[in-house]
């Protein structure tokens, strides 16, 4: 096992991030109405309207 030591300036220094692809599977998984939008509402609301792209059925289920 490999161990790293960390001290508060390190922590302070990280950038963290949120996956693109996982990101991008969230919006699919709102989309089909597999899952509640949350903070992607400002997108949500706009492509749940009538004309826009239906994705339902495109949407790999999630076990959670």
């Amino acid at each position: 096992m490999l161990a790293i030591e960390v001290g508060p300036v390190d922590v302070a220094r990280t950038r963290y991030a949120i996956s693109p692809l996982g990101e991008a599977m969230q919006a699919l998984r709102v989309a089909a109405g597999v899952q509640a939008a949350g903070a992607l509402r400002p997108w949500a609301e706009p492509a749940a309207r009538p004309g826009t792209s239906n994705y339902a059925g495109r949407c790999p289920q999630s076990g959670r």
